[in-house]
């Protein structure tokens, strides 16, 4: 399989990698909302607490307990936000190498690419487009690769998000669990 044919392979690799990001990045709001839901239940039940205390001491421990919380709550919240912007990134980079691979060729290119696949005679020609059509087969294999090369590197790397994302998303909510109680 030449490089074209696996650059169309990749690009709908990438296209269902996308739906996949997308998929991910609405998972990740909704962890938002429900960290956001877990630190108010908190706070109240704690603020609760405090209403019932006489003990100075132990106010300010349950205090330091709710700040220690809400700092936590505040870390979930930041990595989720960052993972969050990392996948809109990388939708966008996945969007822009599917609009170029997608892209009609030039008319120019077109000409050329006919005057080889015709096995046209390159005599009459002007020395510009004697020239473009003696590289054309060469430059098409040559973009061709350089897509493929950057199309396996996104689809690594939107690999290794979702990884990062799923192993987070894994340990938070037990988390936030644990500190509702």
């Amino acid at each position: 399989m030449d490089a074209s044919e696996q650059v169309k392979v990749v690009a709908v690799e990438l296209g269902l990698l996308k739906g996949g990001a997308q998929m991910m990045k609405k998972h990740l709001e909704e962890l938002k909302v429900t960290i956001e839901e877990s630190k108010v239940s908190i706070k109240a039940k704690i603020e609760a607490v405090l209403e019932n205390l006489e003990n100075e001491v132990e106010k300010r421990l349950i205090e330091k307990v709710m700040k220690n919380k809400m700092k936590v709550f505040d870390v979930y919240m930041g990595s989720t936000e960052g993972h969050s912007m990392a996948l809109v990134e990388m939708v966008e980079v996945m969007e822009t190498l599917l609009r170029e691979v997608h892209e009609p060729p030039s008319l120019v290119d077109l000409a050329v690419g006919r005057v080889v696949e015709e096995e046209l005679g390159v005599v009459e020609l002007p020395a510009t487009l004697k020239v473009k059509v003696e590289r054309l087969p060469n430059d098409r294999q040559m973009k061709a690769m350089k897509a493929l090369v950057t199309m396996r590197t996104v689809a690594e790397q939107i690999r290794q998000m979702f990884e990062i994302v799923l192993e987070f998303h894994k340990s938070v909510l037990p988390d936030l669990k644990k500190m509702c109680e």
